[in-house]
C-alpha cells in the first residue's frame, strides 16, 4: 500500500513538472525566456517548452500599439500650447525591450513628450500649423534614434491637435493677428457658414473651402438652403479654427456656375473633407469676399477682436 502511494506521489510530481514546462504564447506576442535572471531565448506564438522551476517566460507584445499623449509646450514666439500627439510603436527586438529599459511603453510616452516639447520650442505657432506633417516627421526621427536601442520601432507620429494652453494670454498686436488669421485660412480646409432665411432662421453647416488670397471659395448644391439664403441676402458669416483660436469673417457672397470657377479651385474643393464639393451634379460655387474679420484666442482679445472693417485691414 505504501509503495502505491509513493508511485502516485511521484506521478503527481512528474505531472506538475510537465505542466510547468509547457507555456502557451498568445498570438501577437513573443515569449522571452529568462533563465536564472539571464536571457535564454525567444519563443513564438503557440506551445513553448521550457525548463521547469528554472525558466520564466515573459510575454512581450510585438504588434503595433498606439497611444495619444498630451504635451504642454511653448513655441518659439512664446505662445503656450497643448499638443495632442499619436505615437505608433512596435517592439522589433523583445530581448532589448525587456532587458534594456524597465518599462518601454512608459519610456516611449515620456520620450514623446520630451521631443515634442523640444521641437515646438524651435518653431513659431504659425510654422507649426502650416507644417504639421513635417512636425510629426521630425518628432518621429528624433524618437527613433533613441528607441532603436530599446528594440522599439516608431512607425508613426501624428500631431493632430495644437491648441492654446490658456485664455489669459496677453493680447496680440493687429499685425500679428492678421498674419495668423491668413495662415489659418491657408492651412485649414473646413469652415462653418451661417446664413439667414427670409423668416430670420439661422442655417449653419460645415463646408470644405479654398482661400485664394482674397476670397473664400466653397461649393454646394444649387437647391440647398445656404444658396437660397445668399441669393436673397448676398451675405454670410463663416468661422474658421477652434474654440480657442477663432477667425470670424463676414462678407458679401456671389454665386457662380462651375464654368466661372478655375479647375484648380474645383479640384481642391473636391478633395476637401467636408460635404459640398463631393456632389458631381447640380453644384454652384460660392465666393465670399471679406468685409469684416474678427479673431481672438484669449479673453484679453475679445474686447478688440476686429482686425478688418469695411474690407480694409486695421493697422
Amino acid at each position: 500500500m505504501g509503495g502505491l502511494i509513493s508511485i502516485l506521489v511521484v506521478l503527481a510530481l512528474l505531472a506538475a513538472l510537465v505542466a510547468r514546462s509547457v507555456r502557451i504564447i498568445p498570438p501577437g506576442r513573443a515569449g522571452v525566456v529568462v533563465r536564472l535572471g539571464r536571457f535564454a531565448g525567444l519563443r513564438g506564438p503557440g506551445i513553448a517548452f521550457v525548463v521547469p522551476l528554472i525558466d520564466q517566460v515573459r510575454p512581450v507584445v510585438v504588434t503595433e500599439q498606439r497611444t495619444t499623449v498630451q504635451t504642454e509646450a511653448t513655441t518659439r514666439d512664446g505662445v503656450a500650447v497643448v499638443v495632442a500627439t499619436t505615437v505608433a510603436r512596435q517592439v522589433v527586438d523583445p530581448r532589448l525591450a525587456l532587458f534594456t529599459i524597465s518599462n518601454y511603453a512608459l519610456a516611449v510616452d515620456q520620450l514623446a513628450r520630451t521631443v515634442v516639447r523640444s521641437v515646438m520650442q524651435e518653431m513659431t505657432l504659425d510654422e507649426q500649423l502650416a507644417r504639421r506633417d513635417r512636425l510629426g516627421e521630425r518628432v518621429k526621427e528624433t524618437m527613433q534614434a533613441v528607441t532603436e536601442r530599446w528594440g522599439v520601432r516608431i512607425n508613426l507620429v501624428e500631431v493632430h491637435d495644437i491648441r492654446l494652453q490658456t485664455w489669459s494670454a496677453a493680447p496680440r498686436g493687429k499685425a500679428e493677428r492678421r498674419r495668423h488669421a491668413l495662415q489659418l485660412l491657408q492651412s485649414e480646409d473646413t469652415l462653418w457658414i451661417a446664413t439667414a432665411s427670409a423668416d430670420g432662421d439661422a442655417h449653419l453647416v460645415p463646408f470644405s473651402f479654398v482661400w485664394d488670397g482674397e476670397d473664400i471659395m466653397t461649393a454646394t448644391r444649387d437647391e440647398s438652403p445656404t444658396v437660397r439664403n445668399v441669393r436673397r441676402t448676398g451675405t454670410a458669416r463663416v468661422a474658421v479654427g477652434s474654440f480657442s483660436d477663432v477667425v470670424l469673417i463676414e462678407g458679401g457672397v456671389s454665386v457662380s456656375s462651375p464654368d466661372e470657377v478655375s479647375q484648380d479651385v474645383r479640384d481642391r474643393l473636391a478633395r476637401g473633407p467636408a460635404f459640398g464639393a463631393r456632389q458631381s451634379t447640380g453644384l454652384v460655387y460660392l465666393r465670399l469676399t471679406p468685409r469684416r474679420v474678427q479673431t481672438w484666442w484669449s479673453m484679453s482679445e475679445l474686447a478688440d477682436a476686429t482686425i478688418m472693417r469695411s474690407g480694409r485691414w486695421i493697422d
